[in-house]
């Protein structure tokens, strides 16, 4: 049996899970409260851990995920907004401390992945609201002496038959007084909210500019620091020479941390130019250095011998032996950098015993784990204030930015901020792995699928990073060393079935008859880490190009190869049909041209898309791009839509150019002029069509991404005849010609 990574967060977290709901849903007026609240007025009411309403009657709400461009602040206000009756905008949204009240339910810490920002969350916190709703509804009931049932909330009054009403902020005193059972939710029938696409609440302050990124964050006596890291992965600090770097104007010290040489100046500048100046030796870690073509190669190797049996229906190799045709097919795909837009970075300040450090993250609970490991501190004495994000993609989740910057502000006992270059980005980032996939997949004589035996190479993500985050996990009494061991222990025992590797390899929705998959853990000890969508990034790949190459052999086309393979499945046919009627898939195209479809489910949506390029030599235009999906209930359609949007243009981007390489154990690419996004002229006109569905909210962030490089395969070799079988396709159609 294999576990998907939501469900190996989810069941590892599950005890911790139920406690982390208790602590949020304490009966009104136990609520904790953290010193965050002490902005708000006496008499304020804490119904939970989320909520506060004050006498004045304000709404302020600790958002737990990271807004990180995805809209969750909008988003969760709207759940907040429906069961308290009141507008989104009367909602203010803080972003929540490190408190394992504010536990994702799924992953049991404070994680903002997974496309969790919402389906998570979305029950929890509606059960919040709708708690404080009924104290309010008590509180009134009691004073204007009527029955509860008559009382009635509405826009942040309670209302009573005989037309009075009282204002939220005139109950808080009495509301806090008062225990009350969990209330139910409203039924999706009177939502007046939630399902409306309202303005974001983040967008003013990003377009007037008082939206405060990690980088924007100034301190008095902020000095700013640069850090030297080994040009190849892996290497150490062997010796050094910075008295020409220290004798800089503005430098104030330079210094080697455990990641490599500190350049620390009163500003940006002066500290990248005093970097010129410091001379090192590293040592070699690896012998013969790291590069990807031999990995890649060692991976190749692999993918023909046995691995471990992480899926099985059925006897495959009797199914392939007893098939008409049986075809085979290895699909390669590349590291992948995050790039995000704004550069890694992280402003600490240690003194007197404690830390407090101003960072752009996707979990506060790593972050304050890490900074307590940095400065030697116990987690109380850590304050962790989250900043607006410039995007994440999983990259934010590990905190070595953080480290960096508490390393050396614990060394000079002032506030420092570190700032990453895009090229220093690039090239100490934790990459997607690359993967290689073996398929081989038999049909009978009707074209219909016997057996598919799935093998695949690759790197353990979970291997690398479960001791940051089980350490993040655990119970704060413990002593890091217990932890680190625990981490370590549990990434051991992880690494040859880690369930990130082959996610979407185990479950396609199609019959594929006896089903094998088997997995190589192959540590080539490059750092990776998550990037959106995970292991379905390379499985769908894999699966969907397969899919093509079977429909081919079988003399059908890939939609109506498709409907069969899918019959039965009547959510993903539904999927699958909008997205194609809507594309005109079928209809002909001039020469040079070609459709490409794949559908794809992760984190619960499923997602169909259709390519439509022209070719013409090693130049590939996007004509069109029509996708559909179905995500169950939209809190806010319209931010819905921009996350498909976003993640399909993030994906194009992956599936055309981007690669990551390593000569001589050294990454190639640095800035965008070497790992390419998408250019506005060149992204095509795209229709997203959602689909209505009964289910409750899924995840929407990354499920844009793993169909779009098997679509953009699909529409290229309906253009030119030409399988690519490897990404990224632009240098692979190159190398065919």
């Amino acid at each position: 049996m294999s576990l998907t990574r939501r469900e190996f967060l989810g069941s590892s977290a599950a005890a911790g899970a139920g406690l982390v709901i208790a602590a949020q849903l304490p009966a009104c007026g136990a609520g904790r409260r953290p010193p965050l609240d002490a902005d708000l007025p006496a008499g304020t009411f804490t119904p939970n851990a989320w909520l506060r309403l004050t006498p004045d009657g304000r709404i302020r709400f600790y958002l737990s995920p990271v807004e990180i461009g995805q809209g969750t602040q909008t988003g969760h206000a709207q759940l907040v907004a429906e069961e308290l009756e009141v507008a989104p905008e009367a909602v203010e949204v803080v972003p929540a401390p490190p408190d394992p009240a504010f536990a994702n339910p799924l992953m049991g810490m404070q994680v903002t992945g997974g496309s969790t920002g919402i389906s998570s969350f979305h029950e929890a916190v509606r059960a919040a609201a709708a708690q404080a709703r009924l104290c309010l509804l008590t509180a009134a009931s009691r004073r204007l002496g009527i029955p509860l049932e008559q009382c009635r909330a509405r826009d942040g009054r309670v209302h009573h038959p005989g037309g009075e009403s009282i204002a939220y902020g005139e109950l808080v005193e009495a509301a806090a007084r008062l225990r009350v059972a969990a209330p139910e939710l409203k039924p999706s029938g009177a939502f007046r909210v939630i399902g409306k696409s309202v303005p974001r609440l983040d967008s003013p302050a990003k377009l007037e500019g008082s939206a405060v990124y990690g980088l924007d964050v100034q301190l008095p006596g902020l000095l700013t620091a640069v850090v030297i890291r080994a040009p190849e992965l892996g290497a150490s600090l062997r010796a050094h020479r910075t008295r020409e770097a220290r004798a800089m104007p503005g430098v104030v010290a330079v210094f080697p941390i455990s990641r490599g040489m500190a350049v620390v100046a009163k500003g940006y500048w002066q500290a990248r130019q005093a970097a010129k100046k410091v001379e090192l030796r590293w040592h070699r870690r690896h012998e013969p250095p790291l590069d990807d073509r031999e990995i890649r190669r060692t991976y190749r190797e692999l993918v023909e011998t046995p691995g471990k049996v992480v899926h099985r229906k059925g006897k495959v190799e009797e199914a392939l032996a007893g098939a008409a045709t049986e075809l085979e097919a290895v699909y390669e795909l590349p590291y992948l950098a995050h790039a995000t837009l704004e550069p890694q970075n992280a402003t600490a300040w240690v003194r007197e015993g404690r830390c407090e450090a101003w960072v752009p993250t996707q979990s506060v609970s790593i972050a304050r784990q890490v900074a307590a490991d940095a400065a030697g501190l116990p987690l109380e004495d850590v304050t962790i204030h989250t900043t607006w994000v410039g995007g994440g993609f999983g990259r934010r989740a590990n905190q070595d930015f953080l480290a960096e910057a508490v390393e050396i502000s614990a060394r000079l006992q002032r506030p420092v901020k570190v700032i990453f270059s895009r090229e220093e980005d690039t090239a100490v980032d934790y990459y997607r792995p690359a993967y290689v996939h073996r398929v081989r997949a038999g049909i009978d004589g009707e074209g219909k699928i016997v057996g598919w035996h799935h093998r695949l190479a690759g790197q353990s993500i979970l291997a690398q990073v479960i001791q940051d985050f089980a350490g993040s996990a655990m119970p704060g009494w413990l002593p890091a060393r217990a932890k680190h061991f625990l981490g370590e222990v549990a990434g051991n025992a992880l690494k040859r079935s880690d369930p990130t590797s082959f996610e979407g390899t185990e479950d396609p929705p199609y019959a594929l008859g006896a089903h094998q998959v088997e997995y190589h853990w192959q540590d080539p000890e490059v750092p990776v880490g998550f990037w959106r969508s995970v292991g379905h990034s390379s499985s769908a790949f894999a699966v969907e190009s397969m899919i093509d190459e079977l429909a081919h052999a079988a003399g059908s086309d890939p939609l109506t190869y498709r409907r069969t393979l899918l019959a039965g499945k009547d959510d993903d046919l539904k999927v699958l049909e909008t997205a194609a009627e809507a594309a005109d898939f079928g209809e002909a195209l001039p020469a040079g041209h070609g459709r490409g479809l794949a559908i794809h489910r992760s984190f619960g949506t499923i997602v169909a898309v259709v390519i439509e390029v022209s070719v013409r030599g090693e130049r590939v235009k996007l004509e069109r791009l029509v996708c559909a999906f179905d995500c169950g209930l939209a809190v806010n359609p319209d931010q819905v839509l921009a996350q498909l949007e976003g993640s399909m243009v993030f994906g194009l981007s992956a599936a055309l150019f981007q690669e990551i390489t390593l000569r001589e154990g050294r990454v190639q690419q640095g800035n965008f002029d070497s790992f390419e996004l998408l250019t506005f002229d060149a992204t095509p006109p795209m229709e997203v069509i959602r689909v209505p569905s009964d289910r409750p909210p899924q995840g929407v962030g990354e499920p844009g991404v793993p169909p779009v490089a098997p679509a953009l395969a699909g529409a290229i070799f309906a253009a030119t005849g030409k399988r690519l079988r490897r990404l990224p396709l632009l240098p692979e159609l190159k190398r065919q010609r």
